[in-house]
């Protein structure tokens, strides 16, 4: 019941895109379900690369016998970049896979190839649970996958899955059942698949948890072999840098530091290397110029890991980073760098919940204090300090209970095998004496027997009460079950509004983007060193109701049309005011009712697109519009159409921009799949080039379908 909730969450967003493409011209030709399986997804909207993908695989298709096209089904989910037509192969994958299973006969070899195609489905399901964190639904589905993968007899996949399941034990904090599946899962994976390398790598860092450097860097040394035996460079250098970190552990700095330095030097070669890995590797180099006092050395390499954390928004690292250059600078003397790092460092570590990097912080912020001669500010941050120290404690204490309880599971376990066939020898041994007593009963005199009876009467009393206790304690159980299953349910729900919030929050940045900001503030500027104070007087009136409209309608899900209306043409007079007279807008309101609520901060995104991607390229005359109709079923549609340069070669000027951040419709995307759940109505948008009779693009539009409601429903 609970997947099927989860289920039903995940791909509702998805379902709502399925049925909104129907009038685009350029989705004519994939929107065939005849040949392509799946109704229109914008397929227009995809790759050149996922549409030669489709292209392919299902010209082969048609050709294929029935498990073979089980076969490209599953190429066009692992192969393409697209994650909206993973999800939908995912789900045919399901659909013919189980149709297959229910027309072979269990057991035989087809029989045993279709039940590895659904395993797939299951395993694609767990990993999208698992990457959001819902361990539970990833954990149901992972059991589903292993159950399929061993009706196909596949060993290579059975291990990886379980593999998989003891990762998610390992972060549900299940110590025990980790450990039995890391090396049950061994049993099955073979030495020959890059996988394998992966399975060993969470091996070892299940070892490195306790402390078992030793255990950690055998499993490390296997995965390098693995690497080695399939000539794959980017995985040796990355074994080469898990290696490195345990041999850090072990004080064997020299050894550590050729082998992170090997990892480097290849990393170096690739043409593009995975951004993490050679982050990884950066940040092992660093810490280990640390703890050999080469702080020079380690600030360097830190400060190049703090460039490219903030590059890629790897906050985590960000902040590692940054509390150890405050430490370092500290070090060296640089006292103003050290506090400002510190305290930056102290903020995100609060405001994420992390112990070990606020204490670090504010550690630095005492020394800082007390050499200032600020002894005030000093005993503010060490009361910080003990409160955040005791709450490390804590953990370590739990930590090294954890710890001691595996260890003791782990030796036990051992010795329990070692001795198995001694104890099956005791219990034959104690079976015949048994026996022997049994006979020496048989011919005791009666008064021996009536004893017996009362013995026999007793054991019974005492067998029967052992049940009623059993059941008892059972339906305990049950009912404690229960309770903790409505309570993941009310959880569940919780989740729903928390990911709307997070999504409204999203919205907000869209509408206050630093590049925005920076423009408006420009041309502020410009005026007031013009000596135009009219102008900069109108520009900073225009752009502070800009800021309070953006505030207060973040506090709200729904707003007037009227209230949109002119937050829209506030924004819109504030970029008339940059361009002066080479931009003109028009807002077309078609909507008789005024008692319409519609989502706030969503068109505005769309209009800056407009300007940034479209009018800003674009010489002369720069004209907007911007049209609201009405739509059956609770809906408007809103139509933002630009004479700008068009979609196509404004995706060339953005490609040619290595750092370019470009409009985020994945933020806005899940922002309305989230509105279509929470108000059983559809909404989506799409983007395509505006042509004139003679099939010239004379601009772009953006067509944005939103629900509405009514003034009773306000939240």
């Amino acid at each position: 019941m609970v997947s099927d909730r989860l289920k039903s969450l995940l791909f509702s967003g998805v379902l709502a895109v399925l049925l909104f493409s129907s009038n685009a011209l350029l989705a004519q030709k994939y929107a065939d379900k005849g040949v392509y399986l799946i109704d229109s997804l914008v397929l227009d909207s995809l790759s050149e690369f996922d549409r030669e993908l489709i292209e392919h695989h299902m010209a082969a298709y048609k050709r294929a016998t029935a498990l073979d096209r089980l076969a490209h089904i599953d190429s066009i989910i692992n192969i393409s970049n697209d994650h909206g037509l993973q999800r939908k192969y995912n789900d045919l994958l399901l659909i013919e896979s189980s149709d297959q299973l229910l027309s072979l006969n269990e057991g035989t070899e087809e029989w045993q190839r279709a039940s590895g195609f659904k395993a797939n489905y299951y395993n694609n399901m767990a990993i999208v649970f698992d990457y959001a964190g819902l361990l539970d639904s990833a954990l149901v589905y992972y059991g589903k996958a292993l159950k399929y993968y061993k009706g196909s007899k596949q060993k290579q996949a059975i291990g990886e899955t379980m593999n998989m399941i003891a990762v998610v034990y390992k972060n549900q904090g299940d110590f025990f059942r980790a450990l039995n599946l890391i090396d049950s899962s061994l049993n099955y994976l073979q030495y020959d698949n890059p996988n394998t390398i992966i399975c060993f790598t969470n091996s070892a860092n299940f070892h490195l948890i306790q402390d078992n450097y030793e255990d950690a860097l055998f499993f490390q040394t296997e995965a390098l072999k693995i690497a080695k035996n399939l000539d794959d460079p980017e995985k040796i250098a990355v074994c080469h840098t898990h290696i490195a970190s345990s041999k850090r552990f072990m004080n064997k700095f020299s050894e550590a530091d050729s082998l992170v330095s090997l990892a480097l030097a290849a990393l170096d070669t690739f043409e593009n290397p995975d951004p993490y890995d050679y982050i990884h590797a950066i940040d092992e180099q660093a810490h280990l110029l640390f703890d050999q006092k080469r702080y020079e050395a380690s600030k360097t390499v830190f400060e190049k890991e703090l460039s490219l954390s903030e590059d890629l928004d790897y906050e985590y690292l960000r902040l590692i980073s940054t509390v150890e250059l405050a430490n370092i600078n500290f070090i060296l003397g640089n006292y103003a760098e050290s506090e400002k790092q510190g305290m930056d460092a102290y903020n995100v570590a609060k405001e994420y919940d992390l112990p070990v990097v606020k204490g670090k912080a504010l550690d630095i912020l005492v020394k800082l204090s007390e050499r200032n001669g600020d002894y005030k500010q000093a005993f503010e941050y060490q009361a910080l300090l003990n409160l955040t120290n005791d709450k490390i404690k804590d953990e370590e204490k739990k930590t090294a209970s954890i710890k001691q309880m595996i260890n003791y599971q782990y030796v036990k376990q051992r010795e329990i095998d070692s001795v198995e066939q001694s104890q099956e020898y005791l219990k034959q041994k104690a079976l015949d004496q048994l026996k022997n007593d049994y006979e020496i009963d048989l011919v005791e005199s009666d008064k021996k027997k009536t004893q017996l009876r009362l013995v026999f009467a007793i054991v019974v009393a005492v067998l029967v009460l052992l049940a009623a206790l059993i059941i008892y304690n059972r339906l305990k159980l049950i009912r404690k079950q229960k309770t903790q299953l409505d309570a993941a349910y009310a959880q569940l729900e919780e989740t729903k509004k928390l990911e709307l919030a997070a999504s409204n929050l999203k919205a907000i940045k869209s509408q206050m983007n630093p590049h925005f900001i920076f423009n408006s503030i420009n041309s502020i500027q410009d005026s007031i060193l013009q000596q135009d104070k009219l102008s900069s007087y109108d520009h900073m009136v225009v752009f502070s109701k800009l800021v309070r409209t953006v505030l207060n309608h973040s506090e709200q899900e729904f707003i007037s049309i009227s209230e949109e209306l002119t937050f829209l043409e506030t924004y819109l007079n504030l970029e008339k005011i940059r361009f002066k007279d080479d931009f003109s807008y028009v807002i077309n309101n078609h909507i008789a009712s005024e008692g319409i609520l519609i989502p706030s901060l969503i068109i505005q995104p769309f209009l800056e697109n407009s300007i940034k991607h479209g009018l800003l390229h674009k010489s002369g005359q720069k004209n907007l519009t911007v049209t609201l109709n009405a739509l059956d079923d609770d809906q408007i549609q809103c139509v933002v159409k630009d004479n700008g340069i068009g979609i196509s070669e404004a995706t060339q000027i953005k490609a040619s921009r290595k750092k370019h951040r470009s409009f985020s419709t994945q933020a806005i995307e899940q922002r309305l799949d989230l509105l279509s759940e929470h108000t059983s109505k559809k909404a989506y948008f799409r983007l395509e080039d505006d042509f004139d009779q003679n099939g010239e693009v004379i601009g772009a539009k953006a067509i944005i379908v939103l629900p509405v409601k009514f003034p009773n429903n306000r939240q």
